[in-house]
C-alpha cells in the first residue's frame, strides 16, 4: 500500500528557520530518504513553491473559479510530501515520525486511493465504485 507523507509548516514558524536550521534538516532528510531507498520504501518526494505561487481551482455555483493563492481553510500549509511504500499504516507511521522529527512540522499521513483497496469511508466507497462503473463503461465500448 502507498501511503503519502504530507509535510504542513506554519509559515510564522518557518521565517524563524536559519540557513544552518535547514543545512541540518536537508542533511536529517538525506539521511530519512537513504534509509527508505534500502528499505524499497521510497515511491517519490517533491517540496512545493511557497504559496504566493499557488492557484487555487474551487467549484461554486456551478462555474470553476480560479484564484490566485492557497486559501485553504488552515493555519498551516502544505510544504512537500513523499509517497512511501509500506505493509501498513503502523508501518507507514514508523517512517513518517523520522520525518516529522526532521522538518519539526505536522506530517499527515494518508494511503493512496485505490478503488480495489479495502475502504472505510463511504465516499471513498462511492468514488471507488463510480471508478469501477467508468472502468466497466470503457471497456465494454
Amino acid at each position: 500500500m502507498k501511503y503519502a507523507c504530507l509535510v504542513y509548516n506554519n509559515p510564522n514558524d518557518t521565517a524563524s528557520i536559519t540557513d544552518a536550521d535547514l543545512d541540518r534538516m536537508i542533511a536529517n532528510w538525506d539521511v530519512w530518504m537513504s534509509e527508505l531507498e534500502k528499505l524499497g520504501k521510497h515511491v517519490f518526494s517533491s517540496g512545493l513553491q511557497s504559496t504566493v505561487t499557488a492557484t487555487t481551482l474551487r467549484k461554486c455555483n456551478g462555474q470553476v473559479a480560479i484564484s490566485d493563492g492557497p486559501f485553504a481553510e488552515t493555519k498551516e500549509i502544505l510544504g512537500g510530501f513523499t509517497i512511501i511504500e509500506a505493509r501498513d499504516l503502523n508501518e507507514a507511521l514508523i517512517h513518517a515520525k523520522k520525518l516529522a522529527e526532521i522538518c519539526g512540522g505536522t506530517v499527515e499521513v494518508r494511503p493512496q486511493f485505490d478503488p480495489f483497496a479495502d475502504l472505510i469511508d463511504p465516499m471513498d466507497k462511492r468514488c471507488a465504485a463510480a471508478f469501477k462503473r467508468s472502468i466497466e463503461n470503457a471497456e465494454s465500448q
